[in-house]
């Protein structure tokens, strides 16, 4: 509807009204508010109020007038180019107007379009990040699943390797077992000999109340757990190298009585490590000789001492008692004294006390002990010993003043005829007890 012309300018073509040219009953039809004012609808709200171009435009031919803020919004909502009231189309210029482009709008948008950009990129973040923590997860059970795989294995092979290992043990146990009872064996065969022959075993030790004791200690690297079958075996090998070794063995019938062995296990700490270090295991072994006759003491004192200088205490022990690898504690061997001295024991036990002091590497090169049994190396008596032994004042041959006609040195012409003697002794003994 038109507005009253009585209260209206004439205007050009396009009907741009000023503003306040409405009269107070004519209303925007899409806000419903007076054109007489601008629309107090804040969605609508002109955004070129500065120009001084009005407030309100009329449309269309049939002279429809509207807020130009409604118009602007609903052309921009429906995008529509007709009239809202009539359905015909509207003015270009109108439309141009009101079709324009508000800065802060544009400004707007942009701040709109730039924060979903920036959700979006953060979106996308969030999904990269998503995804290489779940490619990150699938990348560590992949991981953990090949070493699992390889500890699986490991353990196989290191639970194959662990049955290979106790069934050598269990093969070197059982021959170890097989040669001690096979040792075992002969060891009661030559016994069973012997006794055949009228030897009796008597228990180790004195065997008359005037008897004198003779000593050498040594040690051995480990504990020696079996100690009465080591023992059993350390005396029977003394026995038969004595009788086929010393030259006035005659005198006695069987040495192993005579011998007395005692074991100790003993540990310390390595010198190098004090009580940090790991201890060091080993056997102190005491070999206690009791002799009759004086004389025999001395000579056989001297005799095991010669032997000891020329093969070297380890290789000595491992002749005359068939165990391997010993050390020397005090002295190689000392004449205690006589058993009716009172206090002579107790002298045996306070002497040979000497204590070990051994760095950790000295131990480790240190070999295990083992009973060996014979060796077959010429024993003291045979030419090759004699030939070894260091010359003496008394054995010199050279020496012209101790030697007679014969050439023969008189010490050891001494020592032959003593011997002569008690080897005819004991065969006139041997042949009484038959």
């Amino acid at each position: 509807m038109l507005p009253n012309l009585d209260k209206l300018a004439l205007v050009p073509t396009c009907g741009f009204l000023g503003n306040a040219q409405w009269p107070e009953e004519e209303e925007c039809s899409i806000c419903s508010f007076p054109l007489a004012a601008p629309t107090q609808n804040v969605e609508y709200v002109w955004p070129f109020s500065g120009e001084g171009t009005g407030f309100t435009v009329v449309a269309c031919i049939q002279g429809h007038a509207f807020h130009k803020g409604c118009l602007r919004a609903m052309v921009r909502i429906s995008g529509d180019n007709r009239c809202p009231d009539c359905r015909k189309p509207m003015f270009a210029e109108v439309l141009k107007d009101v079709g324009r482009t508000d800065p802060e709008q544009v400004e707007r948008e942009r701040r709109q379009d730039e924060s979903e950009e920036e959700e979006e990129s953060e979106e996308e973040e969030e999904s990269e990040e998503e995804e290489e923590s779940e490619e990150a997860r699938l990348q560590g059970n992949r991981e953990w699943y090949l070493e699992y795989q390889e500890e699986f294995a490991a353990r196989e092979e290191s639970e194959e390797e662990r049955l290979q290992r106790n069934r050598e043990e269990r093969e070197e146990e059982e021959r170890e077992e097989r040669e001690e009872r096979e040792y075992n064996d002969l060891l009661a065969q030559r016994r069973a000999q012997l006794e055949d022959m009228g030897y009796r075993r008597h228990e180790p030790g004195p065997q008359h109340p005037w008897d004198t004791l003779v000593m050498w200690s040594f040690r051995v690297k480990g504990h020696i757990q079996d100690q009465s079958s080591i023992q059993l075996h350390m005396s029977d090998h003394f026995f038969n190298y004595m009788r086929r070794s010393y030259y006035n063995h005659a005198i006695f019938h069987e040495w192993s009585k005579w011998l007395l062995i005692t074991m100790d296990l003993q540990s310390i700490s390595p010198s190098d490590q004090g009580l940090l270090g790991e201890p060091m295991r080993y056997t102190k072994v005491r070999c206690k000789l009791f002799l009759t006759y004086p004389g025999d003491v001395s000579e056989f004192v001297s005799w095991f001492r010669r032997g000891i200088l020329v093969l070297g205490y380890a290789d000595a022990m491992h002749e005359c008692l068939g165990i391997t690898t010993a050390k020397p504690v005090g002295e190689l061997i000392t004449e205690v004294g006589s058993i009716q001295v009172e206090g002579t024991e107790l002298q045996a036990s306070r002497i040979q006390n000497d204590p070990l002091v051994m760095t950790a590497a000295e131990y480790q090169a240190w070999p295990e002990w083992a009973f060996a049994g014979p060796t077959g190396r010429p024993p003291f008596t045979s030419q090759a010993f004699w030939d070894a032994m260091p010359p003496s004042a008394d054995d010199d041959p050279d020496s012209p003043e101790d030697s007679d006609d014969d050439g023969e040195p008189p010490a050891r012409r001494a020592r032959l005829s003593r011997q002569s003697q008690r080897d005819s002794r004991a065969m006139d003994d041997a042949e009484a007890v038959r």
